[in-house]
């Protein structure tokens, strides 16, 4: 996988992970291909400086962002957004972070948004059913 700098982006896109069969069994994705490529493009990276402000610092911001294939890789959580549009890849690092991904019937799956969530709204999640733990 690939990783990516924010203050270094010299690429239109990033493949920063695979759609395994564990997260597409535990959310019920009937039409998505197994191993299907996840990418980040440079204007979603971008995108992301809209969420600065949710950090305690620069820095911080830019750790988090830049751990999305991990994130991706090896999540807490994940979930089906509730109008089914997208794949939520969660972690609690020093933030929860949530990796927005678009559900595609065919071809890659290209990443929406990266933004850290509140305990609460996590709970809120879990409690919904929404959420479901990563073993």
């Amino acid at each position: 996988m690939e990783k990516f700098n924010l203050e270094n982006i010299n690429k239109n896109s990033y493949h920063i992970g695979n759609l395994n069969k564990k997260i597409i069994e535990l959310l019920n994705l009937k039409n998505i291909q197994e191993n299907t490529k996840i990418i980040i493009g440079q204007d979603k990276i971008k995108y992301t400086e809209k969420h600065k402000h949710k950090f305690a610092s620069y820095d911080e911001y830019k750790q988090h962002i830049e751990m999305a294939p991990e994130i991706v890789a090896s999540p807490d959580y994940v979930a089906l957004h509730p109008n089914g549009e997208s794949i939520e890849f969660i972690k609690m690092v020093d933030e929860i972070i949530l990796v927005a991904v678009r559900v595609r019937q065919h071809g890659n799956l290209w990443v929406k948004s990266i933004f850290p969530i509140t305990q609460s709204k996590l709970e809120i999640y879990i409690k919904s059913g929404t959420a479901k733990k990563v073993q």
